[in-house]
């Protein structure tokens, strides 16, 4: 029976968003993902996930995220550029991980207002981990980032960019 005055839905939304940054953030940083999924498939199907977002709106005057995205690659090399670019110019990863962090916090905030459930609970700490086990992972190599702005420069000679 429902008991009377006890609101889920903002824990359920709140839920729903972790999940979905989360998915959008692991596609692009998690080895494990990688190998299960495909390398930033998200980058090969052009979606504006939320790291993207972040680091297209970061720095308005550089085109160079919207037009990987535009291109589609399927390249390695292309999408770990783009990789990099978020994570040291935009910050974006980092971005991404303190707003989850932050919305983790209000989801057991929710947890906590409606009584506490150990079930939920639990289910949070999953997701949680999600992120938390991404930090400190070998990425896979990329070209180095030219923070100017003006493409891609080569990591090495032998990479032919």
């Amino acid at each position: 029976m429902r008991r009377p005055g006890r609101n889920y839905v903002p824990l359920a939304n709140l839920i729903g968003i972790i999940f979905q940054i989360l998915d959008d953030y692991l596609n692009l940083q998690s080895s494990t993902y990688a190998t299960n999924k495909g390398y930033c498939e998200d980058l090969s199907e052009g979606k504006f996930s939320f790291p993207v977002v972040h680091s297209i709106r970061a720095d308005s005057s550089n085109r160079q995220i919207l037009n990987i995205l535009r291109a589609r690659p399927k390249d390695v090399d292309t999408k770990a550029y783009a990789v990099k670019y978020m994570d040291e110019v935009t910050n974006s990863f980092e971005y991404t991980r303190k707003v989850l962090d932050r919305l983790m916090l209000d989801a057991r905030g929710e947890v906590a207002k409606l009584g506490g459930n150990e079930a939920v609970g639990k289910i949070l700490d999953k997701l949680e981990a999600g992120w938390k086990a991404t930090e400190g992972q070998a990425k896979v190599a990329s070209p180095a980032v030219d923070r100017r702005g003006f493409g891609l420069v080569p990591a090495s000679p032998s990479m032919g960019l």
